[in-house]
């Protein structure tokens, strides 16, 4: 938001205004012959300049038009104590209750970077207060607290104000820069606030006429919005934002910086997919590493498994010493052999095993048998008794 102290006020050097009545001028003090000169040299410019109106079909570009119809995002939406601003099915409500300080509102997306033509429609609501006022403002910046501000109060008044650093300078020549004008509206009417502005000139309409003009007099800043004055009610139902077409330098340009965005584009693209490239090829080599290091894990176990064997070996044949190669091979025969016959008798010992097994469970079966035998005998004994008695 911008800042706005009403301290401080001074008035700049104003310059002729072209099809304009009153022409308030303050220069320094020359010499008759040199400021006949300068005032010459200026009045020949601006009439050479050929200056463009509202209308003129230089303007051909439509960078951003709103009707309020819905609210797509552009305007700030706030319901606080001093604050409302909404989008009002085709118009933007704003009420701003502060007593003593104004408030700047900013679009989301500012002006282009070229000659622009900007033109609102307000109507602004009554208040008690002799400071209301409502209008344009252009050439914005948040971080110099700078813009340029072309406003009405609603009493058939108007006021283009310079703000640097958020203290007023009012560019109009009239009681706190307000100028008295038949065009602008009374509280409660439609008026039409337009201003268009070169590298050079800036120029202020009223309903298509021209009411104020200024050479240089613009900041910096490119964001734009409205300005609202202190216990401000008003309504706003058309902003439209145009400048002119390119020409063929600015085309090549715009050309250019579209390539060089692609460039950069495709190198991102390139650098995100040689940095997967190397990711997953880093994962190869991992798992590569992974296996190799098993492997040499298993090679390792077994170089040690023979090591010991070929120690146990040099063990034995230091053993048996010079035993001929015959004799270690009967040796391992016979070894093999008894060997091979363990292996059968724990093989038989285990068949043996399992038949005793086998045994023992038909011993187990026989012997419930038989007892449930015996028991039945002596039932049957006991009841014939019984039945003998």
């Amino acid at each position: 938001m911008l800042c706005v102290s009403y301290a401080k006020v001074k008035i700049l050097y104003l310059y002729p205004l072209y099809g304009y009545e009153r022409m308030n001028v303050k220069l320094p003090i020359l010499s008759q012959t040199l400021l006949g000169f300068v005032w010459l040299c200026i009045c020949t410019q601006l009439v050479q300049a050929q200056p463009l109106t509202p209308g003129d079909s230089a303007f051909s570009v439509l960078v951003y038009s709103d009707g309020f119809t819905s609210d797509r995002g552009e305007w700030p939406t706030i319901t606080t104590q001093e604050n409302y601003f909404v989008v009002d099915i085709g118009s933007y409500f704003v009420n701003h209750t502060h007593p003593t300080t104004p408030y700047a509102l900013l679009k989301k997306s500012g002006l282009p970077k070229r000659a622009v033509l900007v033109g609102v429609r307000v109507k602004m609501g009554p208040s008690d207060s002799k400071d209301a006022s409502m209008g344009l403002l252009l050439f914005g910046s948040t971080d110099e607290n700078s813009a340029l501000v072309f406003e009405i109060n609603g009493k058939k008044r108007f006021r283009v104000t310079q703000l640097a650093q958020g203290l007023p300078t009012y560019l109009t020549d009239g009681p706190d820069g307000w100028v008295k004008n038949a065009i602008a509206p009374e509280t409660g009417e439609w008026a039409w606030l337009q201003a268009w502005s070169t590298a050079r000139q800036t120029r202020f309409f009223l309903d298509e006429q021209l009411v104020f003009e200024c050479l240089e007099c613009g900041t910096s800043g490119l964001e734009t919005g409205l300005f609202l004055g202190p216990q401000t009610v008003a309504r706003v139902d058309s902003l439209w934002i145009k400048t002119t077409p390119p020409t063929a330098e600015e085309v090549r340009i715009q050309q250019l910086e579209r390539e060089l965005k692609e460039v950069k584009t495709s190198r991102d693209q390139m650098r995100r997919e040689l940095e997967l490239t190397m990711d997953e090829r880093v994962s190869q080599l991992q798992g590569a590493i992974a296996v190799i290091e098993e492997q040499l894990i298993e090679t390792t176990a077994e170089a040690e498994r023979l090591r010991v064997e070929v120690e146990t070996f040099s063990e034995l044949r230091a053993l048996l010493g010079d035993v001929n190669r015959d004799a270690v091979l009967t040796l391992s025969e016979a070894l093999k052999t008894e060997l091979a016959e363990n292996a059968q008798l724990s093989e038989s010992l285990k068949n043996l095993q399992t038949e005793i097994d086998s045994l023992k469970a038909e011993r187990h079966i026989w012997q419930n048998e038989l007892l449930d035998a015996l028991l039945e005998r002596d039932t049957t004994n006991t009841q014939n008794d019984v039945h003998n008695r």
